[in-house]
């Protein structure tokens, strides 16, 4: 508005309007800002559950392609969409056995059940109420984490990159440059419709 970026409703925006819609990118960036700060050590132990259930169910696959060649990530996400599963993309299952992936754990609670219920493993059995936590605490913190550092962001454009938040200030200023660009780029409306479909898609 007259050259600034204001913040706006989205009931107040109109076709060929310039916005700036923010998504946050950098889940891993916030996790590693946070473990910086970590004096009680509970992100290493939020990352050492993660590892728990993901190696579980890596090996779980593993033995099932041992004894069977043809079986694949599309046959343990039947397996595990019969458990009680809502996911129906094959890549999320690959990220999931992929040890190194940063996705810590399954969105929702049941996803974690459906893994524990069809693998049925010892060591995931055993600790899984406290990967429940581990979870709890990590997306608590991650959302909270997320809305700040959204917050810096906006605070950020709108003054034109004098006034940097806490959260952003753990970047450095080359990161913060990149990340605004990324997370927070400018789109022009070319028109509004009023639509049912879920947020996420």
């Amino acid at each position: 508005s007259n050259g600034n970026w204001i913040k706006s409703k989205v009931s107040n925006l109109r076709s060929s309007d310039t916005v700036i819609i923010y998504n946050n990118l950098s889940k891993e960036k916030l996790f590693e800002i946070a473990s910086q700060e970590d004096e009680k050590g509970r992100y290493k132990v939020v990352d050492s559950h993660s590892q728990i259930w993901k190696e579980s169910l890596k090996n779980y696959f593993e033995k099932k392609v041992h004894s069977n060649l043809f079986y694949t990530e599309v046959d343990l996400l039947n397996d595990l969409q019969k458990r009680g599963l809502a996911i129906s993309n094959v890549m999320t299952i690959r990220k999931w056995l992929n040890l190194d992936d940063k996705e810590r754990f399954p969105n929702s609670f049941k996803s974690l059940l459906a893994v524990k219920n069809t693998i049925n493993c010892d060591s995931l059995n055993a600790n899984f109420e406290s990967i429940k936590k581990s979870k709890k605490f990590y997306r608590g913190i991650m959302i909270s984490l997320g809305r700040d550092l959204s917050d810096d962001v906006m605070e950020y454009i709108s003054s034109e990159g004098t006034i940097v938040g806490n959260v952003l200030s753990k970047f450095t200023e080359e990161e913060i440059k990149v990340f605004v660009e990324q997370a927070a780029p400018k789109r022009t409306i070319k028109n509004i419709s009023i639509t049912n479909d879920d947020e996420t898609n």
